[in-house]
């Protein structure tokens, strides 16, 4: 059921933040690691942010200290599950629902989202991606931070997240752009 999305064979322009340590072998292969821990966003993947140098910078500082790295590079989106689109909510409802149902069968609870960690996201968008299988990226908005100002539905640290289940749709080249100090 996958479609592959209309961007540009160029890719799109995006950012990875990491550590010195992960940066380093990112240097030296040209690999980049799959994030594969319950609790992340969007499901297993590679991820990047769409366009936004700044946030990377942000998030890999906020993690790692003065011991962080950025990378640019490029990325076509294939076969995409793009939740800024309409047309997967019902496939994401449809995947809870066998979730859940799977739990109650085995009396189990359910895993919940606690906070940032988004267990049970991170568990249906697998089960779409296994279940209805060949999506090569996932691509997500997410609202985040504070509200630029008073009453408004606008957040300083809003973004757009691409987690890449497929090596190949990173068309590079691959560049270095950030370093702690």
């Amino acid at each position: 059921m996958p479609t592959t999305s209309a961007e540009p064979r160029r890719g799109v322009e995006v950012f990875h933040g990491t550590s010195v340590k992960i940066g380093s072998q990112i240097q030296a292969t040209g690999v980049f690691q799959k994030a594969d821990y319950p609790g992340s966003w969007l499901g297993t993947g590679i991820y990047f942010w769409e366009g936004d140098r700044d946030r990377a910078v942000q998030f890999a500082s906020g993690r790692f200290g003065r011991r962080y790295m950025v990378f640019k590079t490029r990325v076509r989106l294939g076969a995409c599950l793009d939740l800024t689109q309409r047309k997967w909510v019902p496939i994401l409802r449809d995947a809870y629902a066998e979730l859940a149902e799977r739990s109650r069968h085995r009396h189990e609870s359910l895993v919940r989202n606690l906070g940032r960690k988004h267990y049970l996201d991170f568990q249906v968008l697998n089960h779409v991606c296994d279940t209805r299988g060949g999506f090569d990226t996932v691509r997500a908005a997410f609202r985040d931070g504070s509200r630029i100002y008073p009453t408004s539905e606008l957040y300083d640290l809003s973004q757009i997240m691409i987690a890449v289940r497929n090596h190949s749709m990173i068309v590079g080249p691959t560049e270095f752009v950030a370093q702690g100090l």
